[in-house]
């Protein structure tokens, strides 16, 4: 009887072709959706917000907030530290930003100010101050170089709570609050 060369054979080549084929396809997608995971990431825009009543603000806090002379009275008013952080590998640039990022506060709060404090590896000028409307602050489009972080001061008479942050920042998916 005849031995069979089943290495020789066009069906076993043709199952080992669309093996390899499959498994080409597979790693092919797979390496692909981790670039895109990296990618993501590295086009991170965050906030972060720390409220403080100003009965608990010590000096140093109160210091970082030169419009508190003006005040009236200091009745029922909270101290924000407002930031934005580029996590990014890649610099934002003000052109970048489709929608003013704007931060909202609480039913009941108005905002009363609102000042660039300081920025963290990030040498910006504000093109203007950032506009106070109610209960909201919208800021000025600004760049923020990568890995840089700017802090705004806020004052607010009534809870300091911050209830949304919009804004649209072009290949950089949503502003999302940091953690």
């Amino acid at each position: 009887m005849d031995d069979v060369d089943l290495a020789r054979s066009p069906i076993v080549l043709i199952i080992a072709a669309g093996a390899a084929l499959l498994l080409f396809y597979l790693l092919f997608r797979s390496s692909r959706k981790a670039a895109e995971q990296t990618s993501s990431l590295r086009r991170n825009i965050s906030y972060e917000c720390v409220t403080t009543p100003i009965v608990k603000a010590d000096a140093t806090l109160r210091g970082k907030f030169p419009a508190l002379v003006a005040l009236a009275s200091e009745d029922g008013v909270e101290l924000v530290r407002f930031g934005l952080f580029n996590w990014s590998e890649i610099d934002l640039m003000d052109s970048q930003i489709k929608e003013p990022i704007a931060a909202r506060f609480a039913a009941g709060s108005e905002v009363l100010s609102a000042e660039l404090g300081e920025t963290i590896k990030a040498d910006i000028t504000l093109p203007r101050s950032p506009t106070v409307a109610g209960r909201s602050v919208i800021f000025p489009k600004f760049g923020i170089p990568a890995h840089g972080t700017v802090i705004f001061n806020i004052i607010v008479r009534g809870k300091g709570h911050l209830e949304a942050v919009a804004g649209s920042v072009e290949g950089r998916g949503p502003i999302r609050r940091l953690g």
